[in-house]
Formats: structure tokens, sequence, C-alpha cells
């Protein structure tokens, strides 16, 4: 583990939509050739619905459990590249915000009791504290024609307990989303 994650250290629960077969391994190969370039964190190619989730395990799991049987999950479709100051957005791929998606996150804030914030659906690339210059050559490495044709398809919520550093964090569950579109 790098300093720089050293410093970035989460808490709590996080759900996640993670892509499955064909493009998981896909998109891991991609996370996994920048990480070990450039010194970084790997981790799981997801999609976080909600994070920092501070209730209890059982509790978080009884709240999952209702959340996979009151949402529709579809496609999830690549847009573009972006990247940010943000440690665990510092080089992403958005996802395009449909109703369903939108939906699902405002059920899961709901559902946990959050802050509604504006919710910008994303797949994180690199999590690191990387300046402008550094961001912008990893993002020219991409082959982004390839990356925005992927998309994925999940039909399940992962539930995460995301305490620490990315290396530490474990999956406890998942949930198969009841209501499926295609």
């Amino acid at each position: 583990m790098g300093s720089a994650e050293q410093k970035h250290i989460s808490h709590g629960y996080s759900i996640w939509m993670i892509p499955e077969g064909k493009q998981r391994r896909e998109l891991e190969g991609i996370i996994n050739g920048i990480s070990s370039k450039y010194g970084t964190a790997q981790f799981i190619p997801h999609v976080t619905l909600v994070g920092s989730v501070l209730k209890t395990q059982q509790e978080t799991v009884k709240y999952c459990i209702e959340l996979a049987k009151n949402i529709k999950m579809s496609r999830f479709e690549f847009t573009e590249i972006g990247n940010s100051d943000l440690f665990y957005r510092s080089v992403f791929i958005r996802i395009k915000k449909d109703p369903l998606l939108q939906d699902a996150y405002e059920k899961a804030v709901q559902a946990f009791g959050l802050e509604k914030k504006d919710f910008m659906p994303h797949l994180s690339l690199l999590y690191s504290d990387f300046d402008q210059d550094k961001r912008d050559k990893i993002i020219s490495e991409i082959d982004q024609v390839r990356l925005k044709s992927m998309g994925f398809y999940t039909g399940k919520l992962h539930l995460f307990l995301t305490e620490g550093t990315a290396g530490e964090w474990r999956k406890v569950k998942e949930f198969k989303i009841s209501q499926q579109l295609v």
C-alpha cells in the first residue's frame, strides 16, 4: 500500500454494482494494468450506489434485502472518461444516468437515511493523488473507444465493508435484484 492510500481511509459499508463475466475481466485488466504501471491500489471494478453507510451489519443487510426487491436494473452505458482531484475518483468513466439508476440511488439514500447528494454514476479506473498532468497522461494511454463500447449489466447489489484502505475492503453479501430489465 502506498503512502497516498494511507491518507485515504474509508469507513462504513458501501453498496456496489459489479460487472460480471467478460466485462468484469476486461475492466479488471484495465484497472490492474494502470495500478501495476503506476504503483497504485488495485480494486474490484464497481459502481457505488451509496457509500459510508454507518449502520450495523445486520441493519445494512436488512435494508439491502428490501432495496434489491424495490429497484430495477438495466444495462450500464459508459459515456466518457473523466478525472478529478478526489482520491477515489482520480480517473473514471462516467455512466449514463438513466431514470432507473437515479431511482435506485434515491431509494438507497432513503433506505439508509443518507443525505441526498448530486449523484454522478461512474466506475473508477484509478485511485490516486496524482496531479492533472499525470492523470491526463494516464487517460491518453487508455483505449477510450473500446472502453466506451463495453458497458455492463448486473442483476445484483453487493454489500462491502469499506473500512480502511481499498486492499482491506471485504465483501459481506450479495443480493439479487428482483426486478430485472434487459
